[in-house]
């Protein structure tokens, strides 16, 4: 099992999910010199708010582009009931909050780096911390759990705020985002709760051709979930994930026959909250992804991914799984 970079990629990708479509960047650029102002300012009615607010920045014409910024939560531990994620609707493909282990005095914050390519060094020490789990307001994603619950933040936590915008028209634009957290007190939460990750992202699709692989990931430990979906783009075929018990038996939890482009942005979720799923340690997921490449070059990460996520608890710290094919 592996946590490298192309897994935290995976993670990253995963902010996908509720976002609009993917579109074609074509045209001529306007000469005026002066960037169309998009920004917003963001606000937040929720209590107990904690706000990542992201640089403005400037998108050049017919561009798509990521941009990384690191800061720092300098308040006392905490519990994070609900966060949200904000964006320009007409430009905005994704922002995420993740939690960084980068050393301060190679990336201080304020730092402000293009994290276009996946394999951008701003990246290496990136981990999820949270991602959003309602889709009902896609436009806007964000984070519920069931009363009670909640995802510890740490005093002190560091956290690189990667924001993705794709500027379709002829001028170069200026936005700006906005992650919220609504905390409390740890003292309110019952259970402490985290994401899970099953990926794979060393994948090639020959052009002209399907392909088919299995995620095979065991949990290392008693959880019980609150949710689970499966994440792949437009190519994707199928998708399938089977629940490989103790007692040797296996039951399909999650079954796509037909993956459906609209599935990239909005796709199925099992929710357990009313009826508790447990799974216990040495259990075994295996997701089995397919796709079928229908252009004239190889596809691969981040152009498609297989990945099957969610949240569990009782968790303090995400699980990652990215197994050795």
């Amino acid at each position: 099992m592996t946590t490298d970079r192309g897994v935290i990629c995976a993670v990253v990708g995963l902010a996908l999910i509720g976002c609009r479509p993917d579109v074609t960047l074509t045209g001529s650029s306007s000469t005026q010199a002066e960037a169309v102002d998009h920004t917003i300012e963001w606000t937040t009615d929720r209590p107990g708010a904690v706000a990542f607010l992201s640089p403005i920045y400037t998108v050049p014409p017919y561009t798509d582009q990521t941009m990384c910024y690191f800061d720092t939560y300098d308040g006392e531990e905490a519990a994070v009931f609900w966060a949200g994620f904000y964006q320009n609707l007409d430009f905005g493909h994704h922002v995420v909050l993740m939690s960084s282990e980068a050393d301060e005095d190679d990336w201080p914050d304020g730092t402000i780096a293009d994290c276009t390519e996946t394999s951008a060094e701003i990246m290496v020490d990136a981990r999820p911390f949270l991602f959003a789990s309602d889709l009902t307001g896609a436009l806007q994603p964000e984070m519920n759990l069931p009363e009670g619950m909640a995802v510890k933040l740490k005093e002190g936590t560091r956290f690189v705020i990667q924001s993705h915008h794709i500027n379709t028209t002829g001028d170069p634009i200026l936005v700006n985002d906005a992650v919220f957290l609504e905390t409390r007190d740890v003292s309110e939460v019952e259970t402490f709760a985290a994401p899970w990750v099953h990926t794979e992202t060393d994948l090639e699709i020959p052009p002209g051709e399907s392909l088919s692989l299995e995620v095979d990931c065991a949990f290392d430990e008693d959880v019980t979930l609150l949710s689970l979906l499966g994440h792949l783009h437009e190519w994707g075929t199928s998708y399938a994930v089977d629940h490989h018990r103790a007692d040797g038996s296996v039951e399909r939890l999650y079954d796509i026959p037909e993956w459906d482009v609209q599935y990239r942005d909005a796709p199925p979720i099992n929710t357990y909250e009313a009826d508790p799923f447990p799974v216990a340690a040495g259990e075994r997921f295996v997701t089995t992804c397919s796709w079928y490449n229908d252009t004239d070059e190889p596809l691969t990460f981040p152009y498609e991914m297989c990945a099957t996520v969610g949240f569990a608890y009782p968790l303090t710290v995400p699980i990652i799984c990215e197994p050795d094919l």
